[in-house]
């Protein structure tokens, strides 16, 4: 895939420093901006459209309607996509994502509308296969907050294989020693329709104990075996905070 375009990293602004200071964020730490579409696979879509002007115009100029009728279709295809790169660069247009050591602040449209803590905030991976672009495989990211605040980011800004993982990192060490202290104290932890207490895990009416379970991720779902039943296969997708719901089962079938 073609090299994207790549400008020096936003600074992060008065309003995004005020709206971190407000959340207690501490620091800056990194910062991304907007992903060209057009310069990432704008190569692609001009050699479509090459490919069917000239078709077009042998057609034109020679008069055969075969070239035309393979032409036409062609071309219409790599504009079509010339014409939605640019669309999107101008959705993406303002857009920052700035990491601190306590969280994050996302921008939209040059305002600092989304500000999460990793110590409440809840994340959801979701796996996208681009099919038309050689099955390439990208991650895209709700997050959420106590109150309902939410949004959805992934490949708008660089890195999304850094940034990503680098927030799902520091959701589990945040929220990690609070899910251990509500397991000691008999409590359950839910990951959407996954709950995980001191004694073991459960789906549904499916439950098994931790010294019996084997928890592993394999295309995208999560299997829970119990030898060699699958006891839950669900896909990432519909997990909130899937590393901290791995970092628990981690831990416990090690130690219980």
């Amino acid at each position: 895939m073609a090299e994207t375009e790549r400008r020096e990293p936003p600074v992060p602004g008065e309003a995004v420093r005020a709206a971190a200071a407000g959340e207690g964020l501490g620091r800056p730490r990194a910062s991304y901006g907007p992903r060209s579409r057009t310069g990432e696979i704008g190569a692609r879509t001009m050699v479509v459209t090459v490919a069917g002007l000239v078709p077009l115009v042998i057609g034109l100029v020679s008069g055969e309607l075969l070239w035309l009728v393979v032409g036409v279709p062609v071309a219409g295809v790599g504009v079509l996509g010339l014409l939605t790169n640019r669309t999107v660069d101008s959705h993406n247009a303002g857009m920052e994502l700035h990491i601190f050591d306590n969280g994050l602040v996302v921008v939209v449209r040059g305002r600092a509308e989304h500000v999460f803590r990793w110590d409440s905030m809840t994340v959801l991976q979701e796996i996208i296969s681009h099919r038309s672009y050689g099955g390439v495989l990208t991650h895209v990211y709700t997050l959420r907050k106590p109150g309902g605040g939410k949004v959805r980011i992934g490949r708008e800004f660089h890195d999304p294989e850094v940034w990503g993982v680098h927030i799902q990192q520091s959701v589990t060490a945040a929220r990690l020693p609070d899910a251990l202290r509500r397991l000691e104290a008999g409590e359950a932890v839910a990951f959407g329709p996954i709950e995980v207490t001191g004694e073991g895990i459960r789906d549904g009416r499916r439950h098994a104990s931790w010294g019996e379970v084997e928890v592993r991720i394999e295309e995208g779902t999560l299997c829970v075996d119990v030898g060699r039943r699958a006891i839950v296969f669900r896909s990432v997708d519909g997990i909130p905070n899937l590393y901290l719901l791995l970092a628990l089962t981690d831990h416990l079938t090690r130690t219980r």
